[in-house]
């Protein structure tokens, strides 16, 4: 079974407690792996410790499950503190840092 566990608010709520969880779920066979809607170069950023037990993937905002799928990985178990972002892309980085003005209408 493919595990995917979130990082943001998820794996940073409690690392200590996915490290253990990672470990065992490796030692019973299972792969376990981290998905986040982070950018590459964002995704650095995430500790070595975690980079170094599961594989990292980085969608840069863009729905978890078809990113992955693209590139034949299918998780059977989704750990993630906001399953919406799952199935559905957020804004990409450039539109985040674009403020748009306030309608006066």
């Amino acid at each position: 079974m493919i595990i995917c566990i979130d990082y943001d608010e998820t794996y940073t709520k409690d690392p200590y407690l996915w490290q253990i969880f990672i470990v065992m779920a490796q030692h019973r066979g299972h792969e376990v792996i981290c998905c986040t809607m982070r950018t590459e170069e964002e995704a650095e950023d995430l500790p070595l410790k975690l980079r170094e037990q599961v594989t990292v993937y980085a969608t840069s905002r863009k729905a978890k499950k078809d990113y992955l799928s693209i590139r034949g990985i299918n998780p059977g178990v989704w750990i993630d503190d906001s399953p919406y972002w799952v199935l559905n892309d957020a804004l990409p980085v450039e539109e985040e840092k674009i403020e748009k003005p306030l309608d006066k209408g």
